[in-house]
């Protein structure tokens, strides 16, 4: 059975799902999107690795340490904590790095 903060969790990550999946399919007449509509003009690559990277680290370091708590809570809390993690780190170094991701140059 799941917790009340288990069900909170679906629903709040099928509503942001649901928001944006409209966000995206409602875009202008003769409007090309690319991923600057998506991404920060501020991202680098060294922020975008570090999120998947402490992914695991994070998560594997919450299993050993934390035992009690639920796989789903387990799962949200290092997805926050990773998201931080790369923004901060993107603000952090904002001026054009080697590794700076130009968004615009991306098509989708």
């Amino acid at each position: 059975m799941l917790s009340s903060l288990d069900v909170m969790i679906v629903a709040f990550y099928a509503t942001a799902l649901f928001a944006l999946a409209q966000w995206v399919s409602r875009e202008k007449p003769r409007h090309s999107k690319d991923a600057a509509d998506y991404l920060s003009r501020k991202t680098t690559a060294t922020g975008a690795l570090l999120a998947p990277v402490g992914s695991a680290i994070l998560f594997l370091a919450l299993k050993l340490l934390v035992l009690t708590l639920p796989f789903i809570e387990g799962v949200w809390l290092v997805f926050v904590l990773c998201l931080v993690i790369a923004v901060f780190w993107s603000l952090e170094k904002p001026h054009p790095q080697f590794s700076h991701i130009e968004p615009s140059g991306v098509s989708l």
